[in-house]
This record gives C-alpha cells, structure tokens and sequence, in this order.
C-alpha cells in the first residue's frame, strides 16, 4: 500500500461484490481498500434508489407562489398604512367632537361643531387625492 491509496484500489472496484479469495482477504486487511468498498456499496444503493427530489414543475410552482405573495404583501402595505391613518384620524375627530361638546365654565369659548365636520371632511378629500395620486404613480 502506498501513502495516497491502494495498487488494488481498481481492481476491487472493478470486481465489487463477486470478490476472489484473494481480494476479500486483501479488502480485509487493507482499510483504504475497506473504505472505498464501504462508499461505492452505499453509492450503488442510492444509485437504485434515486434522489427524491420533487419534481421541476412543482419547484417553479412554488417560486412563481412565492413571488405573488411577496407582491401582494408590498401591495397590500399602502392600503394598510391609509387604513392605520384613517383610523388614527376617526379617533382623533371623535375624541375632539366629545372634548368640544364637553359643557364647561361659564365663559369658556366652546368649538364650534361645524369646524369639526369642516375638518372631517377636508381630512377625507386630501386622503382620497393621496390614495389617488398614489395609484396613478404606481400605475406607470
């Protein structure tokens, strides 16, 4: 046996299984020669076997999914984002018409509800020209 292999490497190989008297003692004796009749028997039953890999039409399937999900999420961000500001904004109008309509001393100027609705609605017509702007940008 020399330092990088086995002189008889080849020949076990070649004869792997229907080994001579003589190449089974030698395998015997021999761990380099041991070793690769351990690997090339394991290759040859995963050979029978086969690799199970899904097959390419499920893989590009599931890519093309991936791909719409991730789309539909960036999608989706703006619409919540305007959602969280439309609800951010309901709750501030809300909690302002309660703190106007609140009675207080004699004398203290009250808000005058009209203003609100005012606000209400010119809050609604710049988010509406946002969401608008917004759709037309993405558009091109």
């Amino acid at each position: 046996m020399n330092r990088y292999g086995c002189e008889k490497e080849t020949r076990v190989l070649e004869a792997l299984g229907s080994w001579d008297a003589e190449l089974r003692a030698h395998i015997k004796d021999c761990p380099h020669c041991s070793d690769v009749v351990t690997v090339a028997t394991f290759l040859q039953q995963e050979a029978v076997v086969g690799p199970s890999l899904p097959k390419p039409e499920f893989i590009w399937w599931k890519a093309q999914l991936r791909a719409r999900q991730v789309d539909a999420r960036r999608i989706v961000r703006p619409i919540a984002w305007a959602g969280n500001f439309a609800g951010v904004i309901s709750a501030v109008t809300i909690g302002w018409f309660f703190w106007a309509s609140y009675p207080r001393e004699l004398g203290a100027a009250h808000l005058w509800t009209g203003d609100l609705a005012i606000v209400g609605v010119g809050v609604g017509i710049v988010c509406a020209l946002l969401g608008s702007a917004y759709m037309v940008w993405v558009e091109k």
